[in-house]
């Protein structure tokens, strides 16, 4: 069994040998564990042709300035009208479009949809798939490509798709970090459950979201603090409170992210 005290995330060290195990998996799945890291996923020349592409998109990037979040291929997060009340035909010609650039940039290491997928699936005795819309079976959009530092929010899919979220038991978030926001940013994350709505961080009205909660929810919460150098590949339960720690330069920090849920019947599936 895993020891649960201290609640502390397990490193992988992928280029020494480690390799990501069920136990571990489960664990992080369940809560039992904050988190995995990876460290030097990329390597710096990895990571180096990746942003060259990459920084050839700023003119079509999606910025939120009000949360310091933005979205380099023009597609939005989940979380947007869009996604959210039904709006498909243009979700999926954001997506479609995203997908494209996103597999021409990665071109040089491969489309980290297909590496999250192989190394998920080295580790889960069942099927690693793309989520599909629970009407259409279409392929929702994975491997978000996100600028900046979020703030304490969690993500939990029966809550922000329901229709899909229904089928979902247990969820996490897998992010590879493509560039730091200078000094800080990391990803910390506090033992508390966020499963219902919360206040945004500047309403002080009644529960309408799960993003921008008040730092209240969290005083005297234990925490862990997982640190996300360039390269890291880091796996958290993100239906957990968690934010990234103030940083120097947060708009600059770039990551490649996606949801794994793991459904009812014991398949992993992939969206963002």
């Amino acid at each position: 069994m895993l020891d649960l005290v201290p609640w502390r995330h397990v490193v992988v060290d992928v280029r020494s040998g480690d390799r990501l195990t069920y136990e571990v998996l489960v664990g992080c799945f369940r809560g039992e564990v904050p988190g995995i890291r990876i460290p030097g996923f990329y390597d710096q020349p990895e990571l180096e042709a990746v942003l060259t592409c990459i920084e050839k998109r700023v003119e079509s990037a999606r910025d939120y300035q009000a949360i310091d979040l933005g979205t380099v291929y023009g597609v939005p997060s989940h979380w947007e009208f869009e996604y959210t009340e039904g709006d498909w035909d243009s979700y999926w010609g954001k997506a479609d479009a995203g997908e494209a650039m996103r597999r021409e940039d990665f071109s040089s290491v491969g489309d980290p949809v297909g590496t999250w997928t192989a190394l998920l699936s080295a580790a889960w005795p069942q099927d690693v798939v793309r989520a599909r819309h629970p009407s259409t079976g279409r392929m929702l959009y994975a491997g978000l490509v996100r600028s900046g530092a979020p703030l304490l929010h969690f993500d939990r899919a029966p809550f922000d798709f329901p229709d899909f979220g229904r089928d979902v038991a247990w969820q996490l978030g897998i992010n590879i970090i493509l560039r730091e926001g200078g000094c800080g940013g990391d990803l910390r994350v506090y033992r508390q459950l966020g499963m219902a709505p919360g206040n945004t961080a500047d309403s002080g009205e009644s529960p309408v979201g799960n993003y921008g909660l008040s730092e209240r929810l969290v005083e005297g919460i234990p925490s862990d603090d997982i640190p996300c150098r360039a390269g890291d590949l880091v796996i958290t339960g993100n239906f957990f409170l968690h934010e990234v720690t103030p940083c120097t330069m947060p708009s600059r920090r770039l990551t490649v992210s996606t949801h794994a849920v793991w459904l009812r019947d014991g398949t992993i599936a992939l969206f963002s």
